[in-house]
């Protein structure tokens, strides 16, 4: 995944984009490390969330891996504190709240817009941009 096998890692998705980063959360799960790993993710509500059971039944199995979600507009059956963490979108400043870590690499993965956002947000954070990784996942365009 990268050359420190020690660094803070957060993986960071919206939408589909969460799909690769879970992959990702696996094999992060797999070294056994003390590696820090924080998973964050956004969705519309629990009804456009998937793989959430997946998420939290890996974190729970393995101490070093956080998990925070937002939905942004969650339905009235969505119970805060089992299906999502806080209400809103994934931003700077939620990042910033979760990962104090500027020695962390980010993995971003979801729309172009959000990516762009997020990028722009770590770099004014002196978040290095070596530090910040994209992947496209989905239709383009």
């Amino acid at each position: 995944m990268m050359s420190c096998n020690k660094c803070p890692v957060a993986l960071v998705s919206a939408g589909i984009g969460v799909t690769p980063m879970v992959s990702m959360l696996h094999a992060l799960a797999a070294e056994g490390g003390e590696r820090p790993v924080w998973f964050v993710h956004g969705a519309r509500d629990g009804g456009h969330h998937p793989l959430a059971r997946e998420v939290r039944e890996l974190a729970a199995r393995h101490t070093g891996i956080r998990v925070h979600v937002a939905y942004s507009r969650p339905r009235p059956e969505d119970e805060t504190g089992i299906d999502y963490d806080s209400e809103g979108r994934v931003d700077g400043a939620l990042l910033a709240s979760l990962i104090g870590d500027l020695d962390a690499h980010y993995f971003l993965c979801g729309p172009t817009r959000f990516m762009a956002n997020l990028q722009t947000d770590l770099e004014r954070r002196d978040i290095p941009a070596e530090h910040i990784h994209t992947e496209s996942f989905g239709p383009v365009g």
